[in-house]
């Protein structure tokens, strides 16, 4: 797995960066032992393992469980990228956001990437700023795209395209 400086300087030598989608433990492990660089704990996971009809039912705590069992799964130099939940910010009135921010900074984490209104997230300490080195596939709102570190200078010199997979 890559670490965030390792994702930079693959930007800028034009490598490309494999992510795969995973849900728990054992598939972790599986992957762990391959080329992969990060994995992502998507919101798919309502309805690929859950059964429902989309992913409007993954809350945090769905999404925080998985994600536990796959950080168990790749042990602690797996780099997870993990989806926050569609409209969860609507649901708890920053509450969510707060336990969303602890639980990230809890676990270790250097940063927290999001694309959200600016207007929100700012009052948590998202900027654009801290994602202006970063591009997604398709168009988005550059001040729509942003970035709280967790840890100080975490994002410096950090630079590069997020990829989605597992579609």
């Amino acid at each position: 797995m890559k670490t965030l400086a390792q994702f930079a300087a693959a930007k800028r030598h034009g490598e490309k960066i494999a992510f795969v989608t995973c849900y728990d433990a054992p598939t972790a492990r599986l992957v762990s032992g391959t080329a992969v660089d990060a994995v992502l704990v998507g919101d798919s996971v309502a309805m690929t393992v859950h059964g429902f009809r989309d992913t409007v039912a993954a809350d945090v705590p769905m999404m925080a469980l998985h994600t536990a069992a796959v950080r168990r799964g790749l042990g602690p130099e797996g780099f997870v990228v993990t989806d926050l939940p569609f409209l969860s910010h609507r649901r708890g009135r920053g509450a969510l956001m707060r336990a969303a921010i602890t639980e990230a900074r809890d676990r270790g984490h250097g940063a927290v990437l999001l694309v959200g209104d600016p207007e929100y997230y700012e009052r948590f300490g998202f900027f654009a700023d801290k994602a202006q080195h970063f591009v997604m596939p398709g168009p988005f709102e550059r001040r729509r795209f942003l970035a709280l570190e967790l840890k100080d200078g975490w994002l410096d010199g950090a630079a590069g395209v997020l990829v989605a997979s597992g579609r």
